[in-house]
């Protein structure tokens, strides 16, 4: 609190206080008064310059959900975390309206470095409920001439069944090559992330493009099982189950499967467990919002669609993933399961694999340094690679 009160004292002279026009202003301004514990603010006034971060961020959106009514993804900070932009967004038009807006609105392209002359790195950080923060300092981090963007996780909104994996990797080519036409590409992904990363590269060289780099962090496994995925597709099919109908009944069965952790964690927190107990307080935080919002009518099925990573694991559950033919390079954490299916995915000979420190989760945090430091080495290493190759193409030519 003090924190913030010297920030008040301190720049209240620079500040530029601009004050809210619109109705939904006064609520957003309410909103973030609360949240930062800062009076006033002005609709121009950048959330993490009044001293938010990541965390401060997920509460202020899921107040923005409870009053408003619409979830934001975290990602929409990045365009602009002012009032005045976020009620902007708050007022867009139903998806039909956006896609003629733009047709890649599904899949968000955030540009956090645009600088230099190597190829842009595309970078898939997969994560639906902290966004990707960690993301801006490995941009950064890369070198000067490293341009770096992200794509933001899939947005299944307004949707009764979603696309395909394999659609979903398309659509996200589509909007790559709005900033880049043709390769030779760099990919790279964390987690679920690496997994769509990895099907944007056999798509692409399906159609003959290169793809310089494919870097993954932490892939999910390539092959996922669930007996619940196959026992309503089998089920459905055989009552002819609307397939809207299959979607919801796994989305709740994901949800029974949560409670059924929450109450592990209890345990773990009980025992004494430092991390448990962090964790859980964050889910309380989130749980008392679903309620909150499951007050409303219809709320329901709202709340079971807002899973979005189920959704997510609902296509990947369907796809069918084949053997990239090129170069690959995997980079584990401790604790990883699925190294050995990557193995089998991979080629020998095409496959670099890497350490890196920490857990799945310091990984990005508080090993994020030695995380910038290897996927700059693995860029590195590839820079110096292609120009090996170009020579040799140069002299090749040059003696004929």
């Amino acid at each position: 609190m003090s924190d913030q009160i010297g920030l008040q004292e301190r720049n209240m002279a620079e500040r530029e206080i601009v004050p809210p026009v619109l109705p939904l202003h006064h609520q957003l301004v309410q909103i973030w008064e609360e949240v930062l514990h800062v009076h006033p603010i002005g609709i121009t006034e950048d959330f993490f310059e009044l001293g938010g971060h990541s965390l401060l961020a997920i509460q202020m959106l899921n107040r923005v959900r409870q009053v408003c009514g619409k979830q934001l993804p975290l990602a929409t900070l990045f365009s602009g975390a002012t009032i005045e932009y976020l009620a902007s967004v708050l007022q867009e038009e139903s998806s039909e309206a956006r896609a003629q807006k733009d047709p890649h609105w599904r899949t968000p392209l955030v540009p956090i470095k645009t600088d230099g002359s190597l190829p842009p790195f595309f970078y898939l950080h997969g994560d639906w409920k902290d966004g990707s923060f960690y993301s801006i300092k490995l941009a950064h981090g890369l070198g000067p001439d490293q341009p770096f963007y992200n794509l933001e996780p899939y947005i299944f909104e307004d949707q009764s069944v979603p696309p395909s994996f394999e659609a979903i990797a398309a659509a996200y080519i589509q909007a790559m090559r709005e900033v880049q036409p043709e390769g030779p590409y760099r990919l790279g992904g964390f987690c679920n992330g690496a997994l769509i990363a990895y099907e944007m590269a056999c798509q692409l060289y399906e159609a003959g493009e290169e793809v310089e780099t494919l870097l993954l962090i932490n892939p999910a496994r390539p092959t996922p099982h669930s007996g619940i995925y196959t026992a309503l597709r089998r089920f459905g099919s055989l009552v002819r189950l609307p397939e809207a109908t299959q979607v919801d009944l796994f989305l709740l069965s994901r949800q029974l499967q949560r409670l059924q952790q929450q109450a592990l964690r209890r345990r773990r927190v009980r025992s004494g467990d430092s991390l448990a107990l962090e964790e859980e307080q964050e889910r309380q935080k989130i749980k008392q919002a679903q309620k909150e919002a499951a007050q409303k009518p219809g709320s329901a099925t709202k709340l079971l669609r807002a899973d979005w990573s189920s959704l997510y694991d609902w296509t990947i559950l369907g796809a069918s993933l084949y053997r990239y033919p090129g170069k690959i390079t995997l980079l584990w954490s401790q604790g990883e399961q699925s190294q050995a299916l990557w193995e089998q995915m991979t080629r020998a000979n095409e496959r670099a694999i890497y350490d890196i420190l920490g857990t799945h989760r310091s990984c990005r945090t508080v090993h994020l340094q030695a995380l910038i430091d290897q996927v700059k080495a693995c860029l590195e290493q590839d820079d110096s690679a292609s120009s090996e190759a170009a020579d040799e193409e140069w002299r090749s030519m040059a003696t004929v």
